[in-house]
């Protein structure tokens, strides 16, 4: 074997330079590579957005739709009462819901006062008590050229009921005081004495008081329970 071949042999293992460089180079740009960039979401108009506004339209129409209805009623039911030769207030003791919009009891009544269909209770205890019924209108009605009936009835008897009635301009009158007998009795007050005190075409309220009397004759310092029935309530025309 000459020299030559002796050195080739002798020559360590050379690298391979050029594939090593492909290697690196592909492994660089695999680590390198970039992320694609995230996608910007357009946010899709929320729903409320839309929904809100169209719950305020249909609030608003609803509103005027029931306010008009509203008005609309009131005068239909002002002259249909206009009309009529009698407006009854309560029958037996059924309120006249179509004539009454709110019925209520205060002072000592209320809790111990009642309303059946057959009558309205109304009681009081002692002097430093107060008790009412109080019955407002859902329209001003026209008491003018008319009287006031009622049928009444007490427990004892001697029993005391007054009335006071209020226009729509607020103005109040009393009218005259009813002693109670313990049978029943209807009562007719006229109101013509009343009609330069208040304006009577306008009458929004009508309050039925009950007024202590004093104490049983049974014993000094005992409270006695005033208790009063009514029923019948009826404004009827004056006959001419």
């Amino acid at each position: 074997m000459d020299h030559s071949t002796q050195t080739i042999k002798k020559l360590p293992p050379q690298k391979d330079i050029f594939s090593d460089h492909l290697v690196d180079t592909y492994f660089y740009q695999k680590k390198s590579e970039k992320k694609p960039a995230p996608q910007i979401k357009h946010k899709k108009a929320a729903p409320l957005l839309i929904i809100i506004p169209l719950v305020i339209a249909f609030i608003a129409a609803f509103i005027a739709a029931a306010f008009y209805a509203n008005n609309f009623y009131k005068r239909s039911a002002s002259r249909r009462l206009a009309k009529a030769t009698a407006i009854t207030i309560t029958k037996g003791g059924a309120i006249e819901r179509d004539v009454v919009q709110k019925a209520e009891f205060h002072g000592y009544a209320k809790g111990k006062g009642s309303i059946t269909k057959d009558q309205i209770v109304l009681k009081n205890i002692n002097k430093y008590k107060w008790s009412d019924l109080s019955l407002d209108f859902r329209v001003p009605l026209d008491f003018s050229g008319k009287h006031l009936s009622m049928a009444l009835k007490s427990k004892v008897g001697g029993e005391k009921i007054s009335l006071v009635m209020r226009d729509s301009h607020n103005r109040s009158v009393r009218l005259r005081d009813i002693f109670v007998t313990s049978n029943w009795r209807t009562e007719t007050i006229p109101l013509s004495t009343i009609k330069r005190d208040i304006d009577l075409s306008n009458i929004t309220h009508m309050r039925f008081e009950c007024d202590y009397v004093g104490e049983p004759a049974k014993g000094a310092g005992i409270a006695a329970e005033v208790t009063i029935y009514i029923k019948d309530v009826t404004i009827k025309k004056e006959a001419r």
